[in-house]
């Protein structure tokens, strides 16, 4: 949230921004944690999507200009246009389909850059399929020990950074049902036995080659991968990084097996932000941090918070 307050405080005059989130964001003091939380400040112009209840909490004046049918919890998604700078609490489209169809629908409206704020566990709103580009937030909210926030952030980043695999035949993966699939080099797609349930194994082709994973790649199914791949180097498809669900040692294992994994779309990485202060007050050294960092993704990294960050927003 922070970072997407950052960059919406240095937009250039005159751009029209799009602001959400697949979470709550702005209510000032987290609803599970009880930590404090930013408040979400929208310049005038600014169009937003929230839930009922907090559109009319809202402190600015603002024109609706759609209402979505679904309801939430919180009631139907408003989208709105602020007449007047001020805070609001948003609370945005609760499917990642629906996000989607919102970032859409956005260019009627004039809006030319659009800004979803994320949440912690909830990656599918970085999707290729969503998001064009995306920027990975960490810091010592996710870990005090350095060492451990370098190497899961790194391991993030190599999730994301997966190379794209080529796509064999005329077929699109994207419209094949469930499980896993192989292809010949006369672009014939087969189902693989073993699924949807898996619960008899996996019988793979004999020899290297492509499988295509119609779904999230698990530890389990990675599990049933390794022990039917024996035989040559092998390579898993799947949509895009949001669909693997793989710890840093059960994903360290499956390469070890032979096997390698790649994507059908891939995400921008623009950057990563760093908080070096956790939500109880802990501080890493942030020029250290950021270093380190740097040297182990090979990308920017920016402490927000400080006036290190300068060209940050440009680099977008």
């Amino acid at each position: 949230t922070e970072t997407m307050l950052y960059v919406l405080r240095n937009l250039p005059p005159g751009l029209v921004a799009g602001v959400t989130s697949v979470g709550t964001d702005g209510e000032g003091r987290d609803l599970v944690t009880g930590t404090h939380k930013p408040e979400i400040y929208l310049r005038k112009g600014t169009v937003f999507a929230t839930a009922e209840k907090y559109y009319a909490a809202r402190k600015l004046s603002a024109e609706i200009l759609a209402v979505d049918s679904a309801s939430t919890a919180a009631g139907r998604i408003v989208t709105a246009r602020a007449l007047t700078g001020g805070t609001a609490v948003i609370s945005g489209p609760p499917t990642t389909q629906a996000l989607a169809r919102w970032i859409s629908s956005l260019e009627g409206y004039g809006v030319g850059f659009t800004l979803v704020d994320g949440a912690l566990g909830r990656v599918s709103s970085a999707s290729p399929t969503v998001s064009e580009s995306l920027i990975l937030t960490t810091g010592a909210a996710l870990s005090a020990d350095m060492d451990t926030l370098i190497r899961e952030t790194g391991y993030a980043v190599r999730k994301i950074t997966l190379p794209i695999a080529e796509r064999c035949g005329n077929s699109d993966p994207d419209r094949l049902s469930g499980g896993l699939w192989t292809v010949d080099r006369s672009g014939i797609w087969t189902a693989i036995s073993g699924y949807p349930a898996f619960t008899d194994g996996i019988v793979l082709p004999e020899g290297p080659g492509n499988i295509f994973l119609a779904g999230a790649l698990t530890e389990r199914v990675a599990s049933l991968l390794e022990r039917a791949g024996k035989g040559g180097e092998r390579n898993v498809i799947v949509a895009d990084f949001t669909k693997i669900f793989l710890s840093l040692r059960a994903y360290s294992a499956f390469l070890r097996a032979g096997w390698r994994i790649s994507v059908l779309r891939k995400s921008e990485l623009t950057g990563i932000t760093v908080n070096p202060v956790s939500p109880d007050g802990f501080r890493l050294d942030s020029r250290v941090l950021r270093e380190r960092l740097a040297a182990e993704t090979g990308l920017p990294v920016y402490d927000i918070m400080s006036d290190k960050s300068i060209g940050f927003v440009e680099a977008l």
